[in-house]
């Protein structure tokens, strides 16, 4: 653990931020950079007190940064770079971050930060696309108390330790991140560019007193959909719902989500979430740990002969996050829509829980905005630190190239699914159908005059 000593002054600041410290501005702070996956791990128990005492999510657990870390990060160029923030003996702040090189014909043409946590699509794609990674929120840890001090402190140790850092991707920002309302607005302060782009929405659903109450506050025609979900359960036995509590009996509905996922995708020409063999590796491991702190929620929609759907959920901190589903469409009791009914039983349970919310997490899908109207957006944010590095011409051409190469694989990968779906040639002509309406789309997307939104469909 390396000890960076810094000291925070609180007279650099706008009067209105040193007004809503409540006298932290003058607590000294510790900050430390981790940069040892040993020290890391060691952390886990202090990290996640702060998560717990703060408004953070279960994707910024210690467990689900670790497990990302093994999967996704510790790759050539990649190093940790995690910034913690110590008030005497508490940690008070966690900014978790990763160092990468990118090289481009033997030499490193730029260096970036980004959140441990996060996937490759954004800053490949120099923000065509959005995120692809696993975590659905990522921001800075803190204790509410100590939210401008932190940040201040954090921002110091970027502008004045001389970094050569070129940017910063914060992806998956929530609206109301410490990152959005302290963090890039006092580096806007010091005069540092900021690209803030709107991202996934976000629908959620604050949990109401009583069931009844939240049924009554649906369209008739939502209503009408779920009772017959829940008859299809109940007086005409259908199918039945099963809670899974062992680990194998998670392990095993984990196994069947999978499976229904890829048949299901694949038949509409996607890859799938588990066509990386790192997400699927991921997600066991999340798993195990998840369960072993009970933070698990998983049920499955079964007949006399077969699971036919299957949902998977975290539970943390007063919310559901519904994480994981998959549904067999070629069922006869599909059409009675089973993985909704599976969806109300854990609304039923968070209302019987005294849970708040029910996170639907990123997507525009219809089912989500049939059972609520409150959404939100995220963010994706870079922070330009060294203009003239960026802008050089070997780290423009090292840009373009990564991201035709990122196009390249990516439309390889679609055409993968379909020549794996039909036969050769008819796996050329089933592509062209596929692909020419959406990138039509695509193309009228980014080079629209309302704005530069990036576009992305999570299965693609």
């Amino acid at each position: 653990m390396k000890i960076i000593d810094l000291t925070i002054d609180p007279l650099d600041k706008p009067m209105n931020d040193r007004a809503t410290d409540q006298g932290r501005d003058s607590a000294e702070l510790t900050l430390s950079l981790i940069t040892d996956l040993a020290e890391f791990r060691s952390l886990r128990e202090k990290w996640n007190d702060l998560v717990m005492a703060s408004s953070a999510t279960i994707y910024q657990t210690n467990q689900w940064a670790e497990c990302w870390w093994k999967h996704f990060g510790n790759r050539k160029g990649q190093t940790l770079h995690c910034l913690t923030a110590f008030h005497e003996n508490t940690m008070v702040g966690i900014l978790p971050l990763y160092k990468e090189q990118i090289s481009s014909w033997g030499s490193i043409v730029r260096t970036r930060l980004g959140f441990i946590g996060e996937g490759d699509a954004y800053h490949t794609s120099s923000g065509m696309f959005f995120d692809n990674g696993p975590s659905d929120y990522l921001d800075i840890i803190v204790l509410p108390e100590f939210e401008n001090p932190v940040c201040h402190l954090f921002i110091d140790y970027l502008l004045e330790q001389k970094l050569q850092i070129d940017s910063i991707d914060f992806v998956n920002v929530p609206e109301m991140s410490i990152l959005r309302t302290h963090f890039v607005p006092e580096l806007q302060r010091r005069g540092i560019i900021c690209q803030m782009q709107q991202a996934d929405i976000c629908p959620y659903l604050t949990l109401p007193e009583s069931f009844e109450k939240y049924f009554q506050s649906l369209s008739a025609s939502v209503r009408r959909r779920l009772n017959q979900a829940q008859r299809a359960s109940t007086e005409e036995s259908l199918y039945t719902i099963k809670k899974s509590t062992t680990l194998k009996e998670c392990e095993d509905v984990l196994d069947l989500i999978i499976t229904l996922h890829q048949q299901r995708w694949n038949r509409l020409g996607f890859p799938g979430l588990f066509a990386d063999k790192r997400f699927t590796a991921f997600q066991f491991d999340i798993l195990r740990l998840f369960h072993e702190h009970g933070w698990l929620w998983c049920k499955t929609a079964n007949t006399n002969d077969a699971c036919i759907a299957a949902r998977l959920a975290f539970q943390f901190g007063n919310r559901f996050y519904d994480y994981l589903s998959g549904f067999d469409d070629s069922a006869v009791a599909a059409k009675r829509r089973p993985g909704l009914a599976l969806l109300l039983s854990m609304i039923q349970d968070g209302i019987t829980q005294r849970y708040t919310v029910v996170d639907f997490l990123r997507g525009d899908e219809q089912y989500k905005f049939e059972l609520t109207e409150q959404s939100r957006y995220n963010w994706n944010i870079t922070i330009h630190l060294s203009a003239r590095k960026s802008n050089s011409l070997r780290s423009k051409i090292s840009d373009k190239t990564r991201l035709g190469i990122f196009l390249a694989k990516r439309e390889g990968i679609l055409f993968g699914v379909q020549f794996r779906q039909h036969s050769f040639p008819r796996c050329v002509v089933r592509y062209l159908q596929f692909r020419t309406p959406r990138l039509r789309r695509k193309m009228k997307s980014v080079f629209s005059p309302l704005g530069d939104k990036a576009t992305n469909n999570d299965h693609e």
